[in-house]
């Protein structure tokens, strides 16, 4: 089997735009290191056999990294990195489509994540498993921005609890996703669709969705204060966010292992 991985990489980031940062999103360096190179050198690390790095067709910046800093990455891990060309919008999930018929089971990532989630756990569990599509879901930290009232049931108009600035931890998706060959088909139905339209399909249509509980670090990183978090988190994690060292401009691959079955 041909374990295959995703990079989404399409995406406009204009909420990083409207916070004032001017570079694509997946070209925003984390501690040095774009999201984009640090999402493919996590693939490298957890054994991926073939990755692909989903790109607008105008999208040159993003495009040009791809071919002048991540395919030599990937060549000297003895890995092929290619592009999966969207000539126009087809959600952040739909770029799947163009591999109908082609792949086994195949992992997506986002560009604008970072996580320490075992990326070869997650794919080996979905194939040893009955499950169309798999998603990796954890408990988020969410610190209501008011303060919250909740009223007496018997009455309405009667204060119960105040309670200031309360913290939730609600179960959210940590965009890495493993989809099955009836996933990536029906990703391919109709028009543009992303992974929350694609996942609610594949449930009415009776099919197994499963989720992958962790508690690895992760962070979104959609403007520039997520940044400043993305930063913090590699910072407090090095060995899971470790890049090799560089010598006279090329990457010491040794330094990063590479897990291989």
């Amino acid at each position: 089997m041909t374990r295959t991985a995703v990079i989404m990489a399409g995406g406009r980031g204009e909420r990083m735009a409207r916070s004032g940062v001017d570079a694509p999103k997946p070209l925003v360096p984390i501690a040095g290191v774009t999201l984009l190179e640090r999402n493919l050198r996590l693939l490298l690390r957890h054994g991926f056999d073939r990755i692909l790095v989903s790109v607008a067709a105008g999208d040159i910046e993003v495009r040009d990294a791809v071919a002048t800093r991540l395919r030599p990455i990937g060549d000297q891990a003895g890995i092929a990195v290619d592009e999966l060309v969207e000539e126009g919008p087809l959600g952040n999930i739909g770029a799947v489509r163009l591999l109908v018929g082609a792949v086994d089971p195949v992992l997506v990532v986002y560009a604008d994540n970072l996580t320490g989630i075992d990326l070869r756990q997650i794919y080996d569990d979905h194939v040893a498993g009955d499950a169309d599509l798999t998603l990796a879901a954890h408990l988020e930290p969410f610190v209501m921005p008011f303060g919250e009232l909740a009223a007496d049931p018997d009455d309405p108009g009667l204060l119960a609890r105040y309670s200031e600035k309360p913290t939730y931890r609600p179960l959210v998706s940590s965009a890495v996703i493993v989809l099955g060959p009836r996933a990536v088909e029906r990703a391919g139905v109709g028009g543009p669709i992303g992974i929350s339209q694609l996942a609610q399909a594949l449930v009415d249509d009776g099919r197994v969705v499963r989720l992958w509980l962790h508690d690895a670090p992760w962070v979104d990183v959609n403007d520039r204060a997520a940044i400043d978090r993305a930063e913090r988190l590699v910072a407090a994690h090095p060995d899971v966010f470790a890049v090799p060292d560089r010598i006279d401009g090329k990457d010491e691959i040794g330094s990063q292992p590479v897990v291989r079955s």
